[in-house]
Formats: structure tokens, sequence, C-alpha cells
């Protein structure tokens, strides 16, 4: 059964280790990691099949240069590749 909800500190391992293999041992993993440490406002959920972490999508607090608008960009998304 697949379950969608808000990530809770527990899943943060799990989260790295899918960051590294949908991304191949890219540096995405980190910066979830990063990204999670530098801001308080962060959106963040993950998919679990289950009970195991397959998705994961992070939301952060961004601002455009010269802009009064303020919003949220998402990076990264990961999803477990298919065997």
């Amino acid at each position: 059964m697949i379950e969608i909800r808000k990530e809770e500190s527990k899943d943060r391992d799990a989260v790295h280790h899918l960051n590294l293999i949908a991304f191949d041992n890219g540096p995405e993993a980190v910066l979830v990691d990063k990204l999670r440490a530098s801001c308080k406002e962060y959106v963040s959920f993950v998919v679990l099949e289950d009970g195991f972490v397959i998705g994961h999508i992070l939301f952060t607090p961004t601002t455009v240069e010269d802009c009064f608008a303020v919003g949220m960009g998402l990076a990264p998304m990961s999803v477990l590749p298919s065997q």
C-alpha cells in the first residue's frame, strides 16, 4: 500500500539513502540535508510503500533578486528507480 505523509525525523536516514540511489551517488543527498539544516520553514513529504521510503520531495523558501515575491523552491524530488 502507498502512503504519502510529511517527513518525520525518523525518515531522514532513509531519505538520504534514497537520494543516493535515485541520483547515482550525486550531491543531492547532501543538498537535502543542508537545506533542512539551513531553514526552519521547509515542507518535506515522503512516499512509503509497505513501510519503506520510495519517494521524497522538498520545498524550501526562496526569493527572487530585486523582487518582493517570496515562494517555495522545489528541489530535489527523488523516486526509487525501478529494478
